[in-house]
Parts: C-alpha cells; sequence; structure tokens
C-alpha cells in the first residue's frame, strides 16, 4: 500500500494498532533537529509491523532493526547526519496511535533499546555482545 505523511492508518488484519508517517521526520517536512527516514514510507510501516509482531516492545516504546538476512542496514540519518540502524517507534499517548524515527542512542539515551530487547537481538545473532554494550554505554559502534 502506498502510505503517505501524515495520515491515521489501521494496520488490521497485520497488527491491532494505528500507524502514522510523520512528515517531522522526513526531510521535504522534517525538523532541523529530529532525525529523518532515508527508507520508505511503505518500508517504514512494514518496520512497525514486523517489530511489533517480534515483540520488541517496551511499555509505549517498541525497537526495531531493517535486515537484510541478518545484515543490519541503515534506516535513517541524524541531524549531523550519521547513518541510523535502529527504528524507534512510540505510543506517545498510549492510545495505540503510533510513529516513528530512527533511533539515535549515541546521542539521546532514552533512544536505547531495553536490555530485554538488545539481549534478544544479540540471541538472533543481529549484534553482538560488544555492541550491546557499546551501545548501553552510549559508545559509537557499527551494528
Amino acid at each position: 500500500m502506498p502510505y503517505q505523511v501524515d495520515i491515521e492508518y489501521d494496520l488490521n488484519p497485520k497488527t491491532d494498532s494505528v500507524y502514522t508517517v510523520s512528515s517531522h521526520h522526513r526531510r521535504a517536512r522534517g525538523n532541523n533537529d529530529k532525525s529523518v527516514w532515508i527508507i520508505s514510507h511503505d518500508e517504514e510501516v512494514e518496520l512497525f509491523i514486523f517489530s511489533k509482531d517480534s515483540g520488541w516492545i517496551d511499555g509505549n516504546k517498541c525497537y526495531g532493526l531493517k535486515l537484510n538476512g541478518t545484515i543490519v542496514q541503515v534506516v535513517g540519518r541524524n541531524p549531523q547526519n550519521h547513518n541510523l540502524k535502529i527504528a524507534k517507534f512510540l505510543d506517545a499517548s498510549r492510545n495505540n496511535k503510533w510513529h516513528g524515527f530512527p533511533a539515535d542512542p549515541k546521542n539521546k539515551r532514552k533512544d536505547i533499546p531495553s536490555t530485554e530487547i538488545l539481549t534478544n537481538w544479540r540471541e538472533l545473532n543481529y549484534i553482538g555482545k560488544s555492541q550491546v554494550r557499546k551501545l548501553k554505554q552510549q559508545i559509537v559502534c557499527d551494528l
């Protein structure tokens, strides 16, 4: 489906959530202080569905990785134009209405996934033990 920005999409039957592709995280209409996606709108929505279905949820936050096999792909860039590989999705009002953005764990501690999610990614061989440690300490690492 060709998703568009700033429209709420009911994702049933794929998942029991509503999702909005936010223009704030797209370069054309974005905010210079926010990370921006480099993946398509459709890829963003599919990444959300995959992340939620994978159980990478921590309260009203969900984290994801775009994978090619077990290789983690770049999903966005931060304001300094550095590649970002972790997606973060929020249900800010806790009403099952989500939006997402590329997480920047090096510069924003609140963008670091929980230990449980990082451990799951390590067990699935998506990231290594040293990458888990570096992410938790906000040390630059390549996923």
